[in-house]
């Protein structure tokens, strides 16, 4: 299950421990997101639903490997990311 905020928004991660900008949509109706390192190295951004299989579909790599750049995060993703300790910590 996909993590989703208060606002309905879908928790993906970027698959490297790096901040990752990203646009998607067309040229002139877009939108961009900032995959954020926070804590532990967990590179994550809030997206909005209609946005995620866009985002889902983009590839990258190298030495001729693409390889999707981005998955869902999962509850334990974004209490990492967030800092939250874990329960009964």
């Amino acid at each position: 299950m996909p993590e989703v905020d208060m606002n309905g928004y879908i928790a993906l991660r970027y698959r490297q421990p790096a901040d990752k900008y990203i646009r998607v949509g067309g040229e002139v109706h877009f939108r961009e997101y900032l995959f954020k390192v926070g804590a532990a190295g967990v590179s994550l951004a809030w997206i909005i639903p209609s946005d995620v299989p866009e985002v889902l579909k983009i590839m990258g790599g190298c030495c001729n490997s693409q390889a999707p750049l981005f998955h869902y995060a999962n509850a334990e993703d974004v209490r990492i990311w967030t800092g939250r300790p874990r329960p009964g910590e």
